[in-house]
């Protein structure tokens, strides 16, 4: 359990001064992402449809481009999600039930968490949901912003390697009331290595996915 703690967001009720990081422009070739969301939480459709906006737009800052895809949740959470995934650029998103949430034990603050190995490379992360509900109230923010946040966090470490929590930017550890309450601020984006080590991540996989498939395809003639 220690690298799920390690790559966990949490709430944290004090306040913290940032300093805003400059972005990455956009590339015109986008790295192509897809996340295969599992809604256990059965969130409203336009909340999360707003939400998946959220976080494709954080990605287009960095030159990533996210594709979407709603799939059918097996009836085993705890089953192997990521022995589904074919491609080096899938993901999983499990968006939890608050029943699964109570069952993970894990600290009252935290929002999320990401399955990521010592050796990089995680495929799942974790959303839950009813204490990103109850962290929006109290914020007044819009749950739709705080949701996409925190998921665009979690797909982040899935992308970085292990124990890549920043001192800013989205990618930091722990996040407060005053900066959720700001609808759109660079304290909810990608710095610029980060964006650059996204970007040169997907862009390997995707050469060596290539490479396997020529290699296959030469073995089957």
């Amino acid at each position: 359990m220690d690298y799920l703690k390690r790559n966990a967001i949490v709430f944290a009720a004090t306040l913290t001064i940032l300093w805003n990081v400059p972005l990455a422009a956009a590339e015109s070739e986008a790295p192509d992402v897809r996340i295969r969301i599992h809604d256990y939480a059965r969130i409203a459709d336009d909340v999360l449809a707003q939400a998946q906006e959220r976080v494709t737009d954080i990605y287009k800052t960095i030159g990533v481009q996210l594709r979407w895809q709603i799939t059918l949740c097996p009836p085993d959470p705890s089953a192997p999600a990521a022995a589904t995934l074919t491609d080096a650029s899938d993901f999983v998103l499990i968006l939890l039930s608050p029943h699964m949430s109570r069952r993970l034990k894990v600290a009252p603050d935290v929002l999320g968490m990401a399955v990521v190995p010592p050796q990089g490379g995680g495929r799942i992360a974790y959303v839950l949901f009813d204490r990103i509900t109850r962290v929006a109230r109290a914020a007044r923010s819009d749950v739709t912003d705080v949701l996409g946040r925190v998921i665009a966090h979690e797909i982040g470490h899935l992308m970085l390697p292990d124990g890549s929590h920043s001192g800013n930017g989205l990618m930091r550890a722990e996040w407060n009331i005053k900066e959720l309450q700001r609808p759109r601020h660079s304290a909810f984006e990608f710095t610029v290595p980060q964006g650059e080590t996204i970007r040169r991540r997907l862009r390997g996989s995707a050469r060596a996915s290539s490479g396997n498939d020529e290699v296959q395809t030469a073995r089957s003639k």
